[in-house]
Formats: structure tokens, C-alpha cells, sequence
């Protein structure tokens, strides 16, 4: 029948739903909204505060935003405006979006003062936390050393299920498609006059986005499952097994060159230095690309 995978945040005991076999997953777009989950913003977003819309369905309205002290937050919404590739998500689905971080769904006031609004868990809130995409045959027993900690490991063998299922049953479900309101937000925070990195910060490497998405082969999701697959299954129905991912449990973001220019300068000359790995990274994950296609 071929191995079925799921993406977990162990840190959030957060996790995708089924994302289906290797070779139908891996080419095909974000999984999970692992991109915005990771991004560290340049700068501080602004704030938000949502004015009721004035009709259902009037998409426009529904990405109206406004800094918490009034100001317009024009490039926000100027870009959730422009933006109508999930124009057709229902009210409540886009509310759920939204407000995320409370895991409750809440109707705008339509009648009230605008409501402010927490900035949404999805971008950046997974960045720092343990991620793996885990196979459904993976045995407890084989687990990377530094994807659970020994209470976890402990609860996982009481508990009798291997991890892909005790995460299916204790873990929350979170959005596979961001709204608008999150994809605006990141054109601000991901300003695109920046060299920005993928950081491996448990193994201290990085990949430079820009030169990875000149080859034309992916993204921040190729990279990472080409990486963090792991089970005790090679069973990957792909041409290459990468079962078993050599940074399955490390801990991600997306961040400016800076944040590793001055990790470097802080820490100074020795071997725990931040390295390149993006020639080597372009090298696996294309592979991989051109057997797909």
C-alpha cells in the first residue's frame, strides 16, 4: 500500500493531517504553511486590528487592516487585496486563519467597534521547534535521539502507538492554507531586498534562499523533506529513499544573513561555526526534482 507521512512540530505538539505518500506530496507545494510557520520577520509587524466587513463575501473588506493606533497598514492590505488566489474561502474559514494562536473560531462584531486582533501563530511560530515528517511505519523504537525528550519518549511507549498515530490522536491539526491576511503579512515581513537563509540552528548550517530558488527546484519545503523524513521504512515511493532524514527532530528558521553574521561575530573563532550548505543542499534536492519531473 506504500507509507503515509505527517509533518509534526514536537515543541507545539502541533501537526499537518495526512499528507499522503512521499511521491505524491514531496514536488507538490507548501505542507503545513511550513514557510510562514518559520519565517522571523525583518522587523516587527504592526499590530492589527480587522474592521467587520460591510457585506459577506466581500473579500476587499475582509482584509481592511489598520495598525492598533489607527495608521493605515497600507501595505498589508494592498497586498491581501491583490492577493485572490483563496478569495473564495468561506468567512468562518478565514476566521479560523486568522485567529489561530486562541484555536477558536470567533465571528467579527459586525455591529461593534473593530476588534483587535492577536498576531496569528503562523508566521514564525514554529520557528526554534523540533520539526520531523514522520512515516506511519515508524517503530518507537528507532526514533532519532533528539526528537524526544525522555517524558515524551516515555508517554509515547505507555501510550502503545507508534508516533505517526499517537500524534494523529494527541497533536493539533493546524491549517494547510494561509489567508490572505497571512500571506500580505508575509510580503511585508519577507521584503525581498534582504538575503534570506534557511537556518538549521541544532546543526549550525544555513541555505541561501535566493541562490536555491535560482535552480529552479523547490523551495523551503523540498529542502526541508529532503532532510526531515524519517522511519524505520525506506518505503519512500520515490527514486531516492530519504527515510531516513538526517535532520529529522532539529529545530528551523527562516532569518536574515545577519542573524548568522552576528552569531558568528559573538561567538567567535573555533569549530562550532555557522557553515554554507547550500551548494551541497542544491545538489540532493535536485536530484530528486529532476527524477520527480
Amino acid at each position: 500500500m506504500g507509507q503515509y507521512w505527517m509533518l509534526l512540530n514536537v515543541d507545539k505538539r502541533e501537526r499537518s493531517g495526512h499528507l499522503g505518500k512521499l511521491g505524491e506530496f514531496w514536488g507538490s507545494g507548501s505542507a503545513c504553511n511550513v514557510f510562514y510557520r518559520l519565517l522571523v520577520p525583518s522587523e516587527p509587524l504592526p499590530p492589527r486590528v480587522f474592521s467587520p466587513p460591510a457585506t459577506l463575501g466581500d473579500v476587499s473588506s475582509n482584509a481592511t487592516a489598520t495598525t492598533a493606533d489607527g495608521s493605515d497598514a497600507s501595505a498589508i492590505a494592498s497586498a491581501a487585496q491583490s492577493d485572490s488566489s483563496d478569495a473564495y474561502l468561506s468567512e468562518e474559514e478565514d476566521d479560523i486563519a486568522l485567529h489561530e494562536q486562541d484555536r477558536v473560531p470567533r465571528r467579527r462584531n459586525r455591529d461593534g467597534p473593530p476588534t483587535p486582533a492577536p498576531t496569528p501563530l503562523i508566521i514564525g511560530g514554529w520557528a526554534g521547534d523540533r520539526i520531523v515528517c514522520i512515516g506511519d511505519y515508524a517503530d518507537t523504537g528507532g526514533l532519532p535521539s533528539n526528537l524526544l525528550t525522555p517524558t515524551e519518549l516515555a508517554s509515547l511507549q505507555t501510550s502503545d502507538s507508534v508516533l505517526y498515530h499517537h500524534a494523529l490522536s494527541e497533536f493539533t491539526q493546524v491549517s494547510g492554507f494561509p489567508s490572505r491576511v497571512v500571506k500580505a503579512e508575509a510580503s511585508v515581513a519577507y521584503p525581498k531586498d534582504k538575503t534570506w537563509v534557511l537556518r538549521n540552528l541544532t546543526k549550525k548550517v544555513y541555505i541561501d534562499l535566493q541562490t536555491f530558488e535560482a535552480k529552479n527546484i523547490g523551495g523551503v519545503d523540498q529542502i526541508l523533506l529532503t532532510n526531515i523524513c524519517w522511519s524505520s521504512d525506506g518505503d519512500s515511493t520515490l527514486e531516492y529513499d530519504i527515510t531516513g532524514g538526517k535532520w529529522a527532530g532539529d529545530r528551523f528558521d527562516v532569518n536574515v544573513i545577519e542573524s548568522v553574521q552576528r552569531e558568528t561575530e559573538n561567538e567567535g573563532e573555533g569549530e562550532n561555526q555557522w557553515k554554507d550548505v547550500t551548494q551541497q543542499v542544491i545538489k540532493s534536492v535536485g536530484r530528486i526534482w529532476r527524477s520527480q519531473c
